[in-house]
């Protein structure tokens, strides 16, 4: 463990790569740890093996993200180390930092002067009737299940929620073959307008409207049901899912209609990957529509601990245009902190066009909010709160009304194990802060998160044993 690089990026997607250029561009070593074989992240999410499905897929860009990952790999002072989980980030005093990371040939410690935290996001976790059902799963899994496997998980998809994404992801099912039953937006479509109340904004992301709208014509002309003002609000089946059931986003409780579907992606948003940096003790901040909790930073990107930097939506949800911006800030200033020559016009550049995209990402939030309400009325008493310990909604509740001094996720923790299993509450976090603070009369951001320990994913036991025979503690 004597060897330490200048830097290390946790996290192979737009915002990783971008970082990964600025800062080689100005002589640095880097290694990027990814949880993918292949650089692209969760946007740009290349094929496990070349083949599968042709590369033009998902239009020019994705096929051009493919190569230009392939060729970052390729630098002399890049180490691309795939399909690597990082679970453990520890000070290391004068010599910077040390990350824990396992894969399939085991698990390896490794230094570093600097660390940028790039490590994306996941579907935000909505609990709600039937949401257990297999062929029920985040938007983001379809999505990763067609880019990577190169299959959809059914023959009769639905998708609903809040987000944009799901036009994306809908007109994509079209590409691979697969006509969607419908899409199911809780807003009604009166709320574009918010987009054009804000024109300066908005035009400054002209690509990712055209995008939407692109998606979207799409669907009409293949006849796939666009619904709005509408949720679905429980998923039925014996075993697997067969139906769900939408109503008006005003009347959960209204009968509504059924739509048959064999499979059902919901996506209200995401969720933060904040783990690694919570675990050195930088404090989160809460942000209801930005991702949850979210790491706070600099002008510069750094977090309040020196030397470690994040990018993306690790700072909060932007997109790939955000993640790009922040990244390639985060590298030019990592760079200069480690005494290279970095002109100040070109951080100054990079500021201004990470402003302009943070902008533009706080317009979307506001888009595709569904809002709290909603979120917490989808859940009746019998609705798993917590899937990995089985704990249902009113048990939760019940155990609120019991124990008045429960204020925190951690507290419930003790005494309902929510957030003890393997996901280590990043599914459940934000069902269990929502009904904390509904109980207690709070905010959500009042109910603090559960604890960042390491590691931060599950991990084999004879890949801490073999740290340990290293001399790790």
């Amino acid at each position: 463990m004597t060897d330490i690089t200048d830097l290390v990026i946790v996290g192979g997607g737009p915002g990783g790569q971008a970082a990964a250029r600025a800062a080689i561009r100005h002589g640095l070593r880097v290694t990027v740890l990814d949880e993918q074989a292949r650089p692209g992240g969760q946007i740009f999410r290349q094929p496990f093996a070349d083949g599968i499905y042709p590369k033009d897929r998902f239009g020019a860009k994705h096929a051009a993200a493919g190569r230009a990952g392939a060729a970052l790999c390729a630098e002399p002072l890049i180490d691309w180390q795939g399909n690597r989980m990082v679970w453990g980030l520890t000070p290391g005093g004068e010599d910077g930092f040390e990350l824990f990371h396992s894969g399939p040939d085991g698990a390896a410690a490794l230094k570093a002067r600097r660390v940028l935290i790039a490590a994306g996001c996941h579907d935000m976790a909505v609990p709600f009737p039937g949401w257990t059902l297999s062929g029920v799963m985040g938007a983001g899994g379809i999505q990763a299940m067609l880019k990577g496997q190169g299959v959809a998980p059914g023959a009769s998809i639905l998708l609903g929620g809040s987000h944009p994404l799901m036009l994306v992801i809908a007109a994509q099912l079209l590409d691979f073959g697969v006509t969607p039953v419908g899409v199911v937006f809780s807003q009604s479509f009166g709320r574009i307008k918010e987009m054009l109340g804000a024109p300066l904004v908005a035009s400054r992301s002209l690509p990712v409207f055209a995008q939407g709208a692109r998606a979207y014509l799409k669907l009409h002309r293949a006849g796939v049901p666009v619904h709005f003002g509408k949720v679905v609000v429980r998923a039925e089946g014996d075993d697997t899912l067969q139906q769900v059931r939408i109503a008006p986003s005003d009347r959960l409780d209204a009968t509504g209609e059924t739509i048959a579907c064999d499979a059902f992606g919901f996506c209200y948003g995401f969720t933060s990957s904040a783990e690694l940096p919570r675990q050195i003790g930088v404090d989160p901040v809460w942000s209801e529509t930005g991702g949850g909790w979210i790491i706070p930073h600099d002008a510069r990107m750094q977090t309040s601990q020196p030397g470690l930097y994040v990018a993306g939506e690790t700072a909060g949800i932007g997109g790939e245009p955000c993640a790009v911006a922040e990244g390639v800030l985060a590298g030019l200033t990592i760079a200069e902190s480690l005494g290279k020559s970095v002109s100040e016009t070109e951080i100054a550049r990079a500021q201004t066009q990470r402003r302009h995209r943070r902008d533009f990402a706080t317009l979307l939030q506001r888009l595709a909010d569904p809002g709290a309400a909603l979120l917490q009325g989808l859940r009746d008493d019998d609705t798993a709160i917590c899937r990995c310990e089985s704990v249902k909604t009113g048990a939760f509740r019940a155990l609120l009304r019991d124990n008045p001094t429960i204020h925190s996720a951690d507290a419930a923790k003790l005494l309902a194990r929510t957030g003890m299993g393997p996901c280590q509450g990043r599914f459940c976090h934000r069902a269990v802060q929502e009904e904390i603070a509904a109980a207690r009369g709070g905010s959500t951001a009042d109910a603090k998160p559960f604890a960042a320990r390491m590691p931060a994913r599950p991990v084999p036991l004879r890949d801490l044993r073999s740290l340990s025979r290293d001399g790790n503690e």
